[in-house]
């Protein structure tokens, strides 16, 4: 779903409420992209990116992190996955753009709010890296960025997410600037 300022959104509220994945080659025809993450709250988005290519997933916490059966076919076997997913790509059918050393891989997950610096779902990230590393071996390991997940049944956490940068994350490729990519999550910026 693209939204009025060309930006790219991993998950509009309005068309769909389940996790949502996809793909958008970068260079060539494309020489600026947008990829807006937004509603991160207790969620987990994932960005892989390179020269060739980004692949982008926002995964509900609930219910895709509720049980194990859950997360095992909502987040691993949709990771894995060489058919769509309710009309969304697996990572499994990007491995050849993404199977090379100078992928970056990014996962932005909820922190633990009894263990400040740990994820909340931290067992949960070692299975997506490992399943991560089993479709692209040759990419480094993923980089984890936590969040402080606003409470989105509040008002003043609704409001956060709505105007404010909690829980959301932007993706940009310029060819024409250097480096030509860069990921924004909330306050903090990864140039690639």
């Amino acid at each position: 779903m693209t939204n009025d300022a060309g930006t790219i959104q991993v998950y509009d509220l309005i068309h769909h409420q389940d996790n949502s994945a996809g793909f958008q080659p970068l260079g060539g025809a494309n020489p600026a992209v947008n990829i807006g993450l937004k509603w991160l709250c207790g969620c987990t988005g994932l960005f892989v990116v390179n020269p060739g290519g980004v692949y982008y997933a926002h995964y509900f916490e609930s219910p895709s992190f509720d049980t194990d059966a859950n997360f095992q076919t909502q987040v691993i076997d949709f990771l894995g996955s060489p058919a769509l997913v309710n009309g969304f790509p697996g990572l499994l059918q990007y491995q050849t753009v993404f199977n090379s050393r100078d992928t970056r891989i990014y996962i932005l997950t909820p922190e633990d709010e009894n263990a400040p610096t740990t994820a909340q779902y931290a067992a949960r990230m070692v299975q997506i890296r490992t399943a991560i590393n089993g479709i692209i071996p040759l990419a480094p390991n993923a980089v984890e960025y936590l969040y402080v997940a606003p409470e989105s049944t509040s008002r003043a956490g609704r409001y956060a997410m709505r105007s404010t940068v909690q829980g959301r994350a932007l993706f940009q490729y310029d060819s024409g600037n250097t480096p030509p990519m860069r990921l924004y999550f909330e306050t903090n910026l990864q140039p690639m």
